[in-house]
């Protein structure tokens, strides 16, 4: 058993919140236990009205732009945690109407979660993309960070599904590189020269970059996959520079893998690429799966992939075929979903796949 996470993230249309709206709003939400139904309502719009302003990038940028913001959230939100407790106390001992209780309660429940979003989601979000960030708030930067801890996040909690191996693919348009810089262009060549397509290894493809991140181990704990990859992550400062631009953005696409076929190693963790040990150019291809693709072997041999020995797993026969599909329609961007349909439909077993190809960037199969 895996897991699959993949984001593909919208640029946001809001503006960013200015840190006096978020503390208005903030100061806005009243300390004292709300009195009635019309009181826990209120309550609720006003919890809502901060939620929403503080989410997506808009709300990550400006509660990073001012940590006091963040510090404010937190103690507002153990004032109302606190309210809202000694109000479930004293419905105990009401004689109000059992309706009236009812929806009351409803209302509570309705508070609670909303706490638990701004009070746990949303501030574990800021701590998180600030750490990865590294003080830097580029929007572009921003945005990939918070799909790269919310795909971290759901690997957390994938983990249970299997935890021998994980891995993480990041696929940048708009990256802030100059590609003629010598030193940029030696640690791509570097980088790019691994056909095991191990941890910390890129690809430039159609003006995208790459960037993938792996680990395997035989034995370990809840969370350690994810700590290893996201140190590989705020380590990689090639990777800090190519997000440096307001116009960077990027699909995420990430794996926690249960070895059934193919040893537990970095080459056969996924997101696996399209890549052969043939030199011909091929469409460049990334995907993760769950399941076992019975057929894999007679595959290799019926479409003649030359798959380096390292990778035994039966899941490279996905990306590596659909970029031979995809390379049969000439790298067509409107048929890459065809490419896609055509690989998939000629895997045997039970799978769940997801694909992210170089000439189609901003989609995901």
């Amino acid at each position: 058993m895996c897991g699959i996470i993949a984001i593909i993230r919208r640029p946001a249309q809001r503006e960013v919140p200015t840190p006096t709206r978020l503390r208005k709003l903030i100061d806005s939400i009243p300390d004292a236990t709300p009195e009635g139904l019309q009181g826990i309502h209120q309550l609720i719009e006003s919890l809502a009205l901060l939620e929403n302003e503080t989410s997506g990038v808009p709300g990550t940028i400006s509660l990073l732009d001012d940590s006091k913001l963040l510090t404010l959230l937190i103690e507002k939100c153990k004032i109302v945690e606190t309210s809202i407790t000694n109000l479930e106390r004293t419905l105990d001992k009401t004689n109000s109407d059992l309706q009236d209780i009812e929806k009351t309660n409803a209302y509570i429940i309705q508070v609670k979660d909303l706490l638990w979003s701004l009070s746990n989601d949303r501030v574990r979000l800021i701590n998180s993309v600030r750490e990865l960030c590294q003080n830097k708030r580029e929007r572009g930067l921003v945005e990939t960070f918070t799909s790269i801890h919310e795909a971290l996040s759901a690997l957390n909690s994938l983990e249970v599904r299997g935890r021998d191996s994980a891995g993480l693919h990041v696929m940048i348009q708009g990256h802030a590189l100059d590609l003629d810089d010598p030193m940029v262009l030696s640690e791509i060549k570097d980088r790019s020269s691994d056909n095991d397509f191990k941890s910390g290894s890129i690809r430039v493809v159609d003006g995208q970059i790459s960037f993938v991140y792996k680990t395997a181990s035989e034995i370990g704990q809840l969370g350690d996959n994810t700590l290893v990859l996201r140190k590989a992550i705020m380590s990689d400062k090639l990777l800090h520079r190519a997000l440096a631009s307001s116009q960077a953005s990027a699909v995420v696409v990430g794996h926690t893998r249960w070895a059934s076929i193919g040893i537990i190693s970095e080459p056969n963790a996924h997101p696996l690429n399209s890549e052969q040990e043939r030199q011909e150019e091929m469409p460049y291809v990334v995907a993760a799966i769950n399941g076992d693709v019975d057929n894999f072997a007679d595959l290799k041999e019926i479409e003649d992939l030359m798959i380096s020995p390292s990778v035994t797993s039966d899941s490279k026969v996905m990306p590596t075929l659909m970029a031979q599909n995809l390379s049969k329609e000439e790298s067509d961007m409107s048929l890459v979903a065809e490419a896609f349909r055509e690989t998939v439909r000629s895997l045997q077993g039970s799978v769940a796949v997801v694909a992210n190809a170089a000439s189609d960037p901003e989609n995901l199969h």
